[in-house]
């Protein structure tokens, strides 16, 4: 009788792509290259190949099927939410000029806001961060 594969754990994802060759894997998987051209583009060793291979499918990030892999569903959302991370990293100059204008407390709201969207050009980081610019209290 087969085994039903437990589910992966947070910490199963964030080791299968915390290394960047394994990000690298995990972004030509999902740009639809076959298993021959993975290998020759990215240039690994057969064992590190595998190796990353492994842990990107045991973190359900990737499935194969006769030499052809393709990210699951779980592996598409958490494609999406590499791409928005990469970005916002990308941007992290301009976090940093918002966190100073934040601190000081001598922009109105309002007048952050405006700069907030003129420093960055895509709609996801901008609610990120007009989410996060503004300090809420906990009661």
């Amino acid at each position: 009788m087969k085994r039903k594969a437990k589910p992966a754990t947070y910490l199963q994802v964030l080791q299968a792509l915390g290394d960047g060759r394994a990000q690298e894997l995990f972004v030509a998987v999902a740009e639809g290259l076959e298993d021959c051209s993975l290998n020759d583009r990215l240039k690994f060793t057969h064992k590190r190949y595998y190796n990353r291979l492994s842990k990107l499918v045991q973190a359900d990030l990737i499935r194969g099927v006769k030499g052809k892999y393709s990210l699951t569903t779980f592996g598409k959302v958490m494609y999406v939410e590499l791409v928005k991370l990469n970005k916002a990293v990308d941007n992290k100059r301009k976090f940093k000029a918002i966190d100073a204008m934040t601190f000081n407390n001598e922009i109105p709201q309002t007048e952050l806001s405006k700069i907030v969207k003129n420093f960055i050009e895509k709609d996801e980081v901008i609610e990120l961060s007009s989410q996060m610019s503004t300090p809420r209290n906990i009661n």
